[in-house]
């Protein structure tokens, strides 16, 4: 998956209609609460990706899950 692939399925699973802020702090978003990230741990699990919960849950933004899994333009 590439990270515009990547953004549109954040997108689905946000339900925004318009373009999200890949730097935008999760803590402070009103876009993003605990079952939507639940949710975008478990995208990428079923992606494929090996990914540590504990890592995961230090990602403050969508570009910090990115670098994360590597996933690039």
């Amino acid at each position: 998956m590439n990270k515009r692939e990547f953004l549109l399925k954040i997108k689905e699973i946000v339900g925004a209609e318009s373009d999200l802020d890949e730097n935008a702090n999760f803590s402070v978003s009103d876009d993003f609460d605990s079952l939507i990230l639940l949710n975008i741990f478990l995208l990428l699990k079923n992606s494929g990706y090996d990914i540590d919960v504990q890592c995961f849950t230090r990602c403050k933004t969508i570009n910090d899950i990115c670098k994360l899994v590597k996933i690039g333009e």
